[in-house]
């Protein structure tokens, strides 16, 4: 294609493509290489009113506030959540019991942290009882709703050397199962539950109610290993009502935000600041900074969440809130580059058509050169070959004339020809001596 042509139709042979193409590389940063966060996700709960609920809706006011948008889906599962995560492809994030960690798909999911112990409750209203054993014959009540808590049932009864035929179990809806201990419908009653759990504040709170202790805890502990040991003090759940009335012991399961792997990290970052605030208060479950924590994780950790507890995150998050801090980091590392590129481009086609211009009349100038230097010697000596030179000065004037140059760079080309009527003229003058 002739310069000029080119340089005529610039805007859709040049500036255009350059331009598409730098919108379409500003797209791919912001969907493929540095994709900016979800403002929204879905978070599995538990039971509505549960423990998990009243927790996920604590994540939900915080997240709100650095301006994220948290749904929260619930089960009439306690502990539901996991199979939400597992079959719900839209449910981004799960508050999962540390015993769903032998399930033959768990791999596919990561733990951002460990947030909170579940402790397996054993209530009953028989003062006498103070050892599983003596559950023997007895109505054991559990939940109807949740197959976690007939493991726990089974795990129970293993620790007092009984068996599920040694006692009458009494399975109960989640709505009734207060009642069926407090209006003696049932002798004990048995289940894993967040310290949040409605149930277990109405227990503790209820007259004739008292909590057991699981024996020979160490067993316990080493037949599943996602079981550990936690004492409550004595009065440590109610102060003035004495609950517990003795230092117990309490078989424990850690409580997980489980998500999948391909979660924006900074919005696994996001979900761990909120999750140091709502857990950094101490209780009588845990210790003071103890939660959140990746140590003692029963899923695998995500890498994220194994940065951010070593301090690694971001400079950008320190200094901003969390929505300017990912516009300004996909802006310093993928759109300033993008456009910088863009601008020297666009910068560099004009420059371009000027380079390309000089390039065609340089050969030409360096041969007139030439030939200025050539017609003195041959006026003087040779001129026989004068007319040599006269042809070849045509031959480049014609040369020269068949360039198409855009026309702000058309001054040389005048100014080349002028030197090569100059060069004829005096040649030509030379050879009427």
């Amino acid at each position: 294609m002739k310069l000029d042509i080119l340089f005529r139709q610039r805007q859709w042979l040049l500036y255009l493509p350059v331009l598409t193409l730098s919108a379409v590389m500003l797209w791919m940063s912001i969907t493929h290489w540095i994709p900016l966060p979800p403002s929204q996700f879905v978070m599995a709960a538990g039971v509505p009113g549960g423990g998990y609920t009243l927790l996920a809706r604590q994540y939900q006011q915080k997240l709100a506030l650095m301006g994220i948008r948290c749904d929260i889906v619930t089960t009439e599962k306690a502990h539901g959540g996991y199979r939400l995560l597992s079959s719900t492809p839209d449910v981004d994030l799960a508050l999962v019991n540390g015993m769903f960690a032998k399930q033959s798909n768990a791999d596919q999911f990561q733990a951002l942290a460990v947030i909170q112990h579940d402790p397996i409750w054993i209530f009953t209203r028989m003062p006498t009882l103070v050892n599983l054993s003596q559950l023997r014959g007895l109505r054991v009540g559990y939940p109807d709703y949740d197959e976690l808590n007939f493991k726990v049932l089974k795990l129970v009864l293993d620790q007092g050397r009984l068996e599920t035929k040694d006692v009458e179990g009494v399975p109960l809806d989640r709505a009734s199962m207060a009642n069926a201990l407090i209006d003696s419908k049932v002798d004990a009653l048995v289940f894993m539950g967040s310290m949040r759990n409605d149930i277990v504040t109405a227990l503790a709170r209820s007259n004739g109610i008292q909590l057991m202790g699981m024996d020979r805890i160490g067993a316990a502990t080493s037949a599943d290993g996602s079981l550990g040991p936690l004492v409550i003090p004595q009065g440590a759940i109610e102060f003035r009502g004495d609950v517990p009335s003795r230092d117990l012991t309490l078989a424990i399961a850690n409580v997980h935000l489980l998500t999948r792997p391909e979660m924006h990290p900074a919005l696994q970052r996001a979900i761990l600041d909120a999750s140091y605030q709502i857990h950094e208060t101490p209780n009588f479950m845990h210790r003071s900074e103890e939660f959140p924590t990746v140590i003692g994780s029963d899923f695998k950790v995500s890498p994220t969440a194994l940065a951010y507890s070593r301090g690694s995150k971001p400079w950008t998050e320190y200094v901003l809130p969390y929505g300017w801090a990912q516009g300004l980091e996909w802006f310093l590392y993928a759109g300033l580059p993008i456009l910088l590129v863009t601008v020297l481009m666009l910068v560099w086609i004009p420059r371009w058509f000027e380079w390309r211009s000089n390039a065609l009349l340089q050969n030409f100038y360096g041969e007139l050169k030439f030939l200025e230097t050539e017609i003195d010697s041959v006026a003087s000596e040779r001129p026989i070959e004068m007319k040599r030179l006269l042809q070849r000065i045509d031959e480049i004037d014609m040369q020269v004339m068949q360039l198409d140059l855009p026309t702000p760079h058309a001054e040389r080309w005048y100014t080349l020809r002028s030197h090569l009527a100059d060069a004829r003229d005096r040649l030509l003058g030379l050879r009427a001596r």
